[in-house]
């Protein structure tokens, strides 16, 4: 297999997609989306990021509560690797039950790369519906209100009401305030992923804003900022299976060649991982901190807390 090919096989009720290390995650969404019927994969929202650094880090996304992490659902790997007896390089398949177990634990999250060098993943892909999609911004006017709203974020979605068919990122944006972005995985119509979303909006107090019901695939462009509802209208108004193959890659590099734009200014990120809801004080330090000079200017400093 080449390092951008893809195949998809059924293997008794499941399908499993081929994927070459070299594609990204747009490439990924986009291809999964076209086939019948419509698969997806538990990943991030970053179309650029590459498959093969995406699986050695783990990888997380929009349907990771529910799904797992990227690597949960990788069932096999190709990998070049050096075999020392016969001092030649060789492709070797892992898989969980055979003697290359290791090396495909090693694939699975093991960072670095220094084990070999990653052909292909097949990855238990899942079909894949509608989503709902929201969007909502809050500008930050009051400390103690907005450290109040986010709690009230962090709680709901703690709790059982939002359970594993929701994934958010709360964004505070330097001095300016913060931004909701949630999505809700839909069962056979969306009528409980609304009725979820109503309720956090009440809980937090959002008001006004942009939530869409899409299919799964159209999402993935829609958080790459690829879709009339976002920041570049690149996705076909029939859908990405109305597209011909030259028209999707036209379109596939345009949304990367936007997202470059917006993500080209350097930053510096650090991680902190907390297992339980941050505290009414630690809200309001935090909060406090980005609306010093040094915050002034977006993107200066930006917190994302990720829940999933």
């Amino acid at each position: 297999m080449k390092l951008r090919d893809w195949q998809i096989t059924m293997e008794g009720d499941r399908y499993i997609a081929k994927l070459g290390s070299g594609l990204n995650l747009l490439e990924i969404y986009s291809r999964l989306a076209r086939h019948h019927p419509p698969l997806g994969i538990a990943a991030g929202l970053r179309p650029s990021v590459g498959l093969a650094g995406l699986a050695s880090g783990g990888g997380y996304g929009t349907s990771s509560a529910k799904y797992g992490a990227t690597v949960d659902r990788i069932v096999a790997a190709e990998v070049v690797v050096y075999n020392r007896d016969g001092k030649r390089f060789e492709l070797v398949t892992a898989t969980g039950y055979n003697e290359h177990s290791d090396l495909l634990f090693a694939v699975r999250g093991g960072m670095g790369g220094n084990y070999g060098a990653l052909v292909s993943i097949s990855y238990d892909a899942f079909p894949v519906a509608n989503v709902v999609s929201m969007v909502a911004f809050e500008p930050l006017v009051d400390l103690p209100v907005q450290a109040q709203s986010i709690k009230a974020f962090q709680e709901f979605m703690h709790s059982d009401a939002a359970g594993p068919q929701i994934y958010s990122i709360l964004r505070l944006l330097g001095s300016s305030g913060a931004e909701y972005n949630v999505q809700c995985i839909c069962d056979a119509d969306c009528v409980t992923c609304h009725a979820k979303l109503d309720t956090m909006q009440a809980a937090v107090g959002i008001i006004d804003p942009l939530r869409i019901e899409q299919d799964f695939g159209k999402s993935m462009w829609f958080w790459a900022g690829c879709t009339s509802d976002s920041a570049s209208d690149l996705y076909p108004a029939d859908g990405i299976g109305s597209f011909s193959e030259g028209e999707l890659q036209e379109a596939m590099a345009s949304c990367l060649v936007a997202d470059a734009a917006i993500l080209s200014i350097p930053y510096k990120p650090k991680c902190m991982f907390f297992p339980r809801i941050m505290s009414i004080e630690l809200l309001e330090s935090v909060l406090e901190g980005l609306t010093l000079p040094v915050c002034g200017t977006f993107p200066d400093c930006v917190v994302m807390m990720h829940f999933q």
